[in-house]
């Protein structure tokens, strides 16, 4: 079950197309408050409970950046960079893993797995954008 949030702003049959954010997580609360930090931002959002369709979507949508919980469902977060960084196609998107505790070996297997950047819970509106940003930082 997915979560969509991808504003419709700007006007028809505008070719400008808007920078979104793609922002896995199975906690409701977590994609709420990603929703809420969002909202006024310059990017659109869809958000994914389920790392299978968080594929699809990126698959579908190119977004400007990925943010993806380590610990979701069957296919965690490390898995989902490793497939997504073995695709050619998908070499450019950011890939930021969300962590629960930013210990080094933690944030060394996101790097491992291709992650471009670490984003520690629980975060802010600043360290999120930050992040969409330049995606070779880190936010702790």
């Amino acid at each position: 079950m997915g979560i969509s949030t991808k504003s419709q702003k700007g006007n028809v049959g505008s070719t400008k197309q808007k920078n979104f954010l793609l922002f896995i997580d199975d906690n409701p609360l977590i994609l709420e408050t990603v929703k809420q930090l969002v909202e006024k931002s310059s990017y659109d959002l869809l958000l994914k409970d389920d790392p299978f369709d968080g594929l699809c979507a990126l698959a579908k949508n190119k977004p400007s950046a990925v943010f993806i919980d380590v610990n979701i469902g069957k296919l965690d977060g490390y898995q989902f960079c490793a497939l997504v960084k073995a695709q050619s196609i998908f070499q450019y998107i950011p890939l930021i893993v969300v962590l629960e505790f930013a210990s080094k070996l933690e944030q060394a297997k996101a790097y491992a797995a291709g992650a471009n950047a670490v984003l520690v819970k629980p975060f802010g509106k600043n360290e999120l954008l930050k992040l969409c940003f330049s995606p070779g930082a880190q936010a702790a």
